[in-house]
C-alpha cells in the first residue's frame, strides 16, 4: 500500500471510529453516521483498488454494528434482522467490489477472509437473536436462507467477471451454512420427537383401563411418575403392559396371602 493509501486509510478509519471517539453511544444516529462512512470506504476501495481497506473497514465497523444490534434486538427484532442483512450485503460488496474492477484468476486472501468471516458472523448473529427470542424454527430458517443466498450468488459469480475461485468459495460457504442449518433442523426434529414420545407414554398409561381397575392407586401413580420422569430412551424401553402385568400379579399374590 502506497503513501496515499495509508493517508486515505487513516482518514476513513477515523470517520468510522467517529461515533466511538465522541462517545455517541448506541443511538441510531451514530449507526447511520458510521454507515455513511462505511459506504464511503467501500466506494474508495473499489475506485482506488485498495483491497486491504475492506478488511480494515470491517474490523473497525463490525463491532459497532454488533453493539447496536445487541441493544436493539429485544425491542425491535425485525429491524435488527434487517440491519444485519444490510451489513452482510455491504461487507459482501466490500469483498467483491475490488474483484469487479480487477478480475483475476487467483484467490485474494483479503477477499476470501472477508467473505468467510462475514458469512459466519451474519449466520451466528441472526441465529442467536432469533433463538434468544424463542423462535428456534426462525433461527434455523435464517441460517438456511443465508446458505441459499450464498449458493445462488456463487453460481451467478461463476458465470461473471469475478475469478472462479471466488465464486467457488462463495458456493462452498453456502454449502457449509446449509450443512449447519440441516443439522439444526434435525436436532429440533429429534427434540420434538422425544417430547412427543415421552408424553405419549404417559398418556397410554393413563388411558389403560387395566391400570385403573386392576392396580391399586399407589402403584398406578408410581408407574405414571416413572413414565413422566424418565427420559425418552428409558421410556422406549418401558413396556407398559408388562409393567402392569407384573404389578397385577403382585397385587393378586398379596390378596391370596391375606
Amino acid at each position: 500500500m502506497n503513501r496515499r493509501a495509508v493517508v486515505a486509510g487513516i482518514g476513513i478509519v477515523g470517520a468510522l471510529l467517529g461515533p466511538v471517539l465522541v462517545d455517541a453511544g448506541r443511538s441510531t444516529s451514530s449507526l447511520a453516521f458510521m454507515v455513511i462512512a462505511l459506504l464511503s470506504a467501500i466506494g474508495v476501495l473499489v475506485w482506488r483498488r485498495w483491497s486491504s481497506l475492506a478488511v480494515v473497514s470491517y474490523v473497525v465497523s463490525a463491532p459497532q454494528a454488533a453493539d447496536w444490534l445487541d441493544h436493539e434486538r429485544h425491542a425491535h427484532l425485525g429491524l435488527a434482522l434487517v440491519v444485519t442483512g444490510a451489513f452482510w450485503a455491504l461487507y459482501l460488496v466490500a469483498a467483491l467490489g475490488y474483484e469487479l474492477r480487477v478480475p483475476t484468476t487467483t484467490l485474494r486472501l483479503a477477499s476470501a477472509s472477508l467473505l468467510f468471516v462475514n458469512a459466519a458472523a451474519t449466520a451466528a448473529g441472526g441465529w442467536a437473536m432469533l433463538d434468544d427470542a424463542g423462535t428456534e424454527y426462525g433461527a434455523t430458517a435464517w441460517v438456511l436462507a443465508l446458505a441459499a443466498a450464498h449458493v445462488l450468488l456463487g453460481v451467478v459469480t461463476l458465470r461473471g467477471r469475478i475469478s472462479r475461485e471466488i465464486g467457488a468459495l462463495i458456493a462452498a460457504v453456502g454449502a457449509a451454512l446449509a450443512a449447519v442449518g440441516m443439522a439444526l433442523a434435525l436436532e429440533m426434529g429429534q427434540s420434538a420427537w422425544n417430547e412427543r414420545h415421552a408424553g405419549g407414554a404417559r398418556n397410554r398409561l393413563e388411558a389403560q383401563p387395566l391400570a385403573a381397575t386392576r392396580l391399586s392407586e399407589p402403584r398406578r401413580q408410581a408407574i405414571l411418575r416413572f413414565a413422566e420422569d424418565a427420559d425418552a430412551p428409558r421410556v422406549c424401553r418401558l413396556p407398559s403392559r408388562e409393567a402392569e402385568h407384573r404389578a397385577c400379579e403382585r397385587e393378586q399374590h398379596q390378596r391370596r396371602i391375606k
